[in-house]
């Protein structure tokens, strides 16, 4: 029932060759300083706790785990990824809940924005039924009263996003096992609720040692964790591309099927991604075969813009009772997002993305908060006799305040344009400031049909949920290329969590975007029913309506963002259609930032209604 298991895999070494620092650590040929080099520092903070003041509690390797992770972390001094490794290391006694939490302020809060932080913990988890918290156990706090001297995971969260708003690539892992004698636990869900509870920010990457219903498998053949096992043979080279470089993504993906194995299937990690794939570590033998080498800049090295404000777009609430225009409740939300997005301040996220982000909560000033945003944006609006009149509102989230607040009038087929305008006029309040490129974008009329923007709408909602077939996607033709594979190359966010089934979500989900924007190209309803959970006669209606009105039709998928957390998915993304209208001739076009939620089954990721 121990936490974590670690083998201690055989050193590595870099070149000989290599000049030495001032800080005497082994530094890449032709660098001459740090400065120079522009290399960030890897921090890395392991804990383990195997002696426990209840005796009934102690683990047999939790320490030994904590101190092999820092060593595996700092062989990569004198690697081309980092100036030098920092690491500390808290075992048995000395593991507190205040040694914990000042070890990240004092130890951890040092880094800078460019630079990478490691967060290794293992020992017991708890979970307190009474108060439905979690708790991970210090050496001397209790099973049965975890509340006394244990670390609460929301207090650990609320750390780690202080901690995050400096030290923007941030790896966690953790290794929890239930307590056994602990009263009132449930030794079903601990480990993964324990990784569950941090709140959700990219650039934060959580690893734990199994999901919900499992429990940290020990392995007597080799007297370490399988999970630790797996990630120190990952790192020693194991999980290596063929480049010789180690991501996240890579990492977890090679614990995610050696796990099981070593397991009989008892086991499988947890993973939960969000920001860019990261890469985490260099294996130099790898390394030093590649002809040319390849230049392993970690992508924190790219964070040199200013952090964006992350901005919720919330729903907008329909005055009157009028079934006929409820669907702008959404729709308005969707043409905000389309719009904020383009402005680059913000970091724009629409309510179905939130909630997914928020896991359950139903408020949306909670989910915002949950989330970590900074500010939402929400309204009203009401449509009479072809008129549409719409309210607007920014807020602050934490504490909760309106900073601005726009209305506007006009005819209903004109409310692409009222839309833009009343941006526009929140941006003014806000005193944000734009290019001149931003402004031209913000102004320009995008959905050019309203009517197709509806059909589009009603096309799209998904019924109730079934299993189908996948079809296999088309491989894409030039000249579809440019929006097309723009789809699997701007990958803005990734948040994941996934079994060891999925070696690989994030492409399997990208694959099936791809195949059901073809099928939308192709006007292939048929095809469109097979990646939707559910669908019903009147979205294949609407569906047909919308391809019969839309001539020479090209459709684009851009910019995207995926969220994946365990068999469900939320994926953002703008798209862009552009067609002949079949009646008038008119050139015409539908652009619009949606969110789609998803669900992996027997038959693969498929389109699902939002619960």
């Amino acid at each position: 029932m121990a936490v974590i298991a670690v083998a201690v895999v055989a050193s590595q070494r870099w070149p000989a060759r290599r000049a030495r620092t001032d800080a005497g650590q082994p530094a890449p040929a032709g660098s001459t300083s740090l400065a120079a080099a522009g290399r960030p520092t890897l921090w890395v903070l392991t804990i383990g706790v195997s002696r426990y003041s209840e005796s009934d509690l102690s683990l047999r390797f939790a320490a030994a785990d904590a101190r092999a992770v820092a060593d595996a972390f700092a062989r990569q001094r004198g690697g081309p990824l980092y100036h030098e490794v920092q690491t500390a290391v808290l075992v048995d006694a000395e593991v507190t809940r205040a040694s914990i939490l000042r070890a990240l302020d004092d130890f951890m809060g040092k880094a800078a924005p460019v630079d990478v932080g490691v967060i290794y913990m293992a020992g017991h988890g708890v979970r307190d039924e009474l108060l439905d918290a979690y708790y991970f156990l210090p050496a001397t706090a209790s099973g049965t009263r975890p509340r006394i001297e244990g670390l609460d995971m929301e207090d650990f969260s609320r750390q780690l996003r202080a901690l995050h708003r400096n030290l923007r690539r941030l790896v966690v892992i953790l290794d929890t096992c239930h307590a056994g004698a602990a009263a009132g636990a449930d030794m079903r869900r601990v480990g993964e609720d324990l990784a569950a509870r941090l709140a959700p920010a990219e650039g934060l990457y959580i690893l734990a040692a199994a999901k919900s219903g499992e429990q940290s498998q020990e392995l007597a053949t080799l007297g370490h964790g399988a999970f630790t096992q797996a990630l120190l043979d990952g790192l020693g080279g194991g999980a290596a591309d063929a480049d010789g470089l180690i991501r996240v993504l890579g990492l977890a993906g090679y614990a995610a099927r050696v796990v099981p194995e070593l397991t009989a299937r008892a086991q499988t990690p947890y993973l939960s991604i969000v920001g860019e794939d990261l890469v985490l570590v260099a294996h130099p033998e790898r390394l030093a075969r590649v002809t040319p080498p390849p230049l392993p800049t970690p992508l924190a090295l790219a964070a040199t813009a200013p952090t964006r404000e992350r901005i919720a777009i919330m729903h907008f609430d329909n005055l009157r009772p009028d079934p006929q225009h409820d669907w702008m409740q959404e729709a308005l939300g969707e043409q905000f997002s389309t719009m904020l997005h383009q402005v680059s301040r913000f970091d724009v996220y629409d309510e179905r993305m939130v909630r997914f982000l928020a896991r359950g909560a139903t408020d949306p000033i909670e989910a915002s908060r949950r989330a970590d945003m900074a500010k939402l944006v929400d309204g009203t609006y009401w449509v009479h006799n072809n008129a549409i009149s719409i309210t607007a509102h920014v807020k602050n989230t934490n504490p909760l305040r309106s900073i601005a607040s726009a209305q506007i009038d006009g005819p209903l087929e004109r409310f692409s344009e009222l839309s833009s305008q009343i941006v526009v006029g929140l941006l003014d309040q806000l005193r944000v400031e734009m290019s001149a490129e931003e402004i031209a974008q913000l102004r320009k009329r995008n959905t050019t049909d309203l009517a197709a923007r509806k059909l589009l709408f009603d096309g799209e909602r998904s019924g109730p949920q079934t299993d189908r077939q996948l079809p296999t996607p088309a491989e894409p033709v030039e000249p579809r290329a440019s929006l097309g594979l723009r789809l699997l190359e701007r990958l803005s966010l990734i948040a994941t969590c996934h079994a060891a089934e999925a070696a690989d979500p994030d492409a399997d989900l990208r694959a099936t975007l791809e195949g059901y924007r073809q099928a939308f190209e192709r006007k292939d309803v048929e095809a469109l029913r097979h990646y939707y959970s559910g669908f019903t006669p009147e979205q294949a209606a609407a569906l047909q309506r919308y391809f019969d009105n839309a001539d020479h039709l090209q459709v684009g998928f851009d910019d995207i963002r995926i969220a994946i957390i365990g068999d469900r998915a939320a994926v953002s993304f703008s798209r862009e259609d552009h067609f002949v209208d079949h009646q008038s001739g008119e050139s015409q076009q539908v652009v619009v930032r949606v969110t789609k939620l998803f669900a992996k089954g027997p038959v693969g990721w498929q389109i699902v209604p939002e619960e």
